[in-house]
């Protein structure tokens, strides 16, 4: 029993690499396309790596769940299909100690994957901020984009241009004010970033529509960010680990945000439990040649589960209902997973029960 229980593990778990590995490398790909962009102005590639490596350890609460459904279902679907339960059912053992093993992983799983979405990934979200404002420091031309809007504390910019430290066709609003400038440049001071601009031309016009100005400049400056001595970037509600978020919210009765996310880290990381259930569920119902039919009802409960959850996400923080909302989708799989695996058992009970009639 002992041998067939490990190899069933291994079999879930070599799934697992392979399909954690694919959805990481999705995020993988997203990110890099988003970061890669800083290699081109020249920051150290050790920097980079740091800056990519903080970004996955973020995802990894969301890759988990979803390769281990992946990895249940096709492990299942396997054993299905190449007759192994039928051969260990022949032999006397029941497939209910397989099932509990898939159960007791996903949850050892999911204490493992709450772990790290309430300590590492909020530290590892906060460690990049960190890193992120100290590259800025250092290169302020990072802040920039070429041809795209850029969210600016007072404004929005968008450059048509950038030659390494010059930019050219600015257009950036602030307030009132929508400013032109043919070219310009970001420079660091000593506790500042600023932005000098060349040429330019601002209309302005009054918060009570009465009149219209437009001032033409040949030089301009404008504060982009102020810089304390030591400053450490604020921390935000999703850089709060566990243990930070339950006393903020103890401080802070009124407010449900703090909850809200507690909880929100908690249902995605034992998602894998409750994943192992439904997949466990499907697994058993796959029919000989119907595999991809698996992989493309995993790829639907994921995105169902996902559109679901942002949803009670969105409701909590905005009614401002409990937290315990976010665990909705874990009853929902709950529901379908336990009835899947009823029904499963029910019939196979009253097949047999058919079977030694016909002997009786």
């Amino acid at each position: 029993m002992k041998i067939l229980y490990r190899f069933f593990v291994k079999d879930i778990l070599s799934y697992f690499l392979m399909s954690s590995g694919f959805f990481l490398f999705i995020f993988i790909m997203e990110k890099g396309l988003y970061l890669g962009k800083f290699l081109f102005k020249n920051i150290p590639i050790i920097s980079f790596g740091y800056l990519l490596l903080f970004s996955l350890i973020a995802t990894i609460g969301f890759t988990v769940p979803m390769g281990f459904l992946m990895a249940v279902i096709l492990s299942w679907a396997r054993l299905v299909t190449s007759s192994e339960r039928v051969a260990i059912e022949s032999c006397g053992i029941s497939i209910r100690g397989l099932i509990l093993v898939t159960l007791s992983f996903g949850l050892c799983l999911s204490i493992l994957t709450s772990s790290i979405n309430q300590n590492v990934a909020p530290s590892s979200a906060f460690k990049f901020n960190l890193l992120y404002d100290n590259l800025m420091k250092k290169k302020p031309n990072l802040l920039i984009e070429e041809k795209a809007f850029v969210k600016l504390e007072k404004g929005d910019i968008y450059v048509e241009r950038v030659d390494k430290e010059d930019l050219y066709q600015i257009y950036l609003t602030e307030e009132n004010n929508t400013i032109f400038a043919k070219r310009g440049r970001v420079v660091k001071e000593d506790d500042s970033l600023a932005l000098n601009l060349f040429d330019g031309v601002i209309h302005q016009q009054d918060r009570d529509l009465s009149s219209y100005h437009i001032l033409k400049f040949s030089e301009h400056g404008l504060l982009l960010r102020k810089y304390e001595e030591g400053e450490v970037p604020e921390k935000k509600i999703y850089h709060y680990t566990g243990d930070e978020l339950k006393d903020a919210a103890k401080r802070h009765k009124e407010n449900p945000a703090m909850l809200t996310e507690f909880h929100k880290r908690e249902a995605i990381s034992y998602a894998c439990f409750f994943f192992a259930l439904v997949g466990t569920g499907i697994g058993l119902r796959t029919k000989r040649r119907e595999k991809v039919v698996g992989f493309s009802a995993s790829c639907l409960i994921i995105l169902l589960y996902y559109i679901i959850f942002i949803g009670c996400e969105a409701f909590s923080k905005k009614a401002g209902i409990s937290g315990m909302v976010m665990w909705l989708p874990n009853l929902i799989l709950f529901l379908i997973g336990g009835g899947m695996l009823s029904r499963y058992f029910f019939a196979r009970s009253k097949k047999y029960e058919d079977i030694n009639s016909l002997y009786s």
